[in-house]
């Protein structure tokens, strides 16, 4: 009886092994199956990758082929430009001793201005003052 019980416990065990084992065995069934969907969508990715490398490496191949001519024209445009404003500060240099002499000429005529109306009041008082001494005579 006590063997039988054994026998009955080792049965127990077994069962509950192989069911343990089957359980197992579905999950790494469902595990790998579900590995090799990701494994499948990461090689689309990866290809898709790839090709995405290759147009922008082209693409990059072309937009350098042209900025190489775009640069060789910007270092043209870039000496004309230089050109233009060693003109512009020459005609600044000229633009400011314009500046200067008419400056100077606007005082010269301010001051004669004031030496006009300066001899204009002594005119005028020596006029009164004729006139006065004439009018005494």
């Amino acid at each position: 009886e006590k063997l039988a019980g054994e026998v009955v416990s080792l049965q127990q065990q077994l069962s509950d092994t192989q069911q343990q084992l089957n359980d197992t065995h579905q999950k790494l069934t469902l595990h790998t199956e579900q590995s090799m969907v990701e494994h499948a969508e990461w090689q689309k990715q990866r290809d898709e990758l790839n090709a995405l490398v290759k147009s922008l490496q082209q693409e990059t191949q072309a937009q350098l082929s042209n900025a190489s001519g775009e640069h060789n024209q910007l270092l043209e445009t870039i000496a004309a430009l230089r050109e233009k404003v060693a003109s512009l500060e020459a005609l600044e240099s000229a633009v400011s001793k314009l500046t200067h002499e008419l400056s100077e000429k606007d005082r010269a005529e301010q001051t004669l201005a004031s030496e006009v109306d300066a001899l204009r009041a002594k005119c005028t008082a020596l006029c009164n003052e004729r006139d006065s001494i004439e009018t005494e005579l």
